[in-house]
């Protein structure tokens, strides 16, 4: 629930969090236990996923999601469903 809470993915339904100053989740990500993947979607729009949230759009997320993709060995495999 704390991770949660300091992701923004659940907000407080009574008590307070108190994060010493305010949380700058711009940078906060989250790994899962279970598989999140969308099986629906190819491997570069699972990885371009919480950048096309945050309104970065594909053309210009490109770089960085094949970067992304290169550092775990799955260049080539972007197109994969």
């Amino acid at each position: 629930t704390a991770l949660r809470l300091i992701a923004g993915l659940s907000t407080l339904t009574s008590g307070q969090l108190d994060w010493r100053g305010s949380i700058d989740r711009s940078n906060i990500g989250f790994v899962f236990q279970e598989p999140t993947l969308l099986p629906w979607a190819s491997v570069f729009d699972n990885v371009w996923l919480p950048l096309r949230l945050k309104g970065v759009l594909r053309a210009k997320a490109a770089p960085a999601v094949m970067e992304m993709l290169a550092r775990v060995h799955l260049t080539g495999f972007e197109n994969a469903v």
